[in-house]
């Protein structure tokens, strides 16, 4: 192909070598010699598809170096990728959130273990609500189908029972005695 005057715009051959990824399918539809087009594309420091791998392996190889300089010092591994340190992320918030979840269920559990019969099943309902979370968080009682609370009714008396089924009816069924 005999070399020709380049008449297209500077900006329309750079569109078209991003959009074909290659140098020689431009030069190959615009009518240009290959070397004219990366004579051109070198001249006016264009990022074309084999500069922006190369651009990639460099940044690669120098996060890497990086990386391992780091490790080196605090002996600590790093994550190699994005995804891997958004992983480990989650992964210790996952821990924090499950320890402190289980803190506070202990403190509930024992707060509720030292409450007076008429006083827990006053409080029935954020009980099983306590118990729910537990449930889901961490599949405590998986083979029941929901969370279950006990309370110990036949240490109650008379008075105390009427009082306590008056007072939630809204949330469970009432008895007449």
């Amino acid at each position: 192909m005999p070399a020709r005057k380049i008449v297209h715009p500077d900006e329309d051959i750079r569109a078209m070598i991003l959009a074909t990824g290659s140098i020689k399918a431009t030069a190959d539809a615009l009518g240009y010699k290959e070397e004219t087009l990366r004579t051109l594309a070198h001249r006016r420091g264009w990022m074309t598809p084999a500069r922006a791998a190369k651009k990639r392996r460099e940044a690669d190889k120098a996060m890497t170096e990086v990386r391992e300089a780091r490790e080196r010092e605090t002996g600590e591994t790093s994550p190699a990728t994005i995804g891997e340190a958004l992983q480990s992320h989650l992964d210790k918030s996952s821990n924090s959130f499950r320890s402190s979840m289980a803190t506070a269920l202990s403190a509930a559990a024992v707060a509720a273990a030292e409450m007076p019969a008429i006083s827990a099943l006053d409080m029935s309902r954020k009980l099983v609500d306590l118990a729910s979370a537990g449930k889901t968080i961490f599949g405590l009682g998986e083979d029941k189908h929901g969370a279950q609370l006990s309370v110990n009714v036949l240490q109650l008396g008379l008075d105390q029972l009427r009082g306590a089924m008056s007072y939630s009816e809204g949330h469970c069924k009432t008895i007449d005695l």
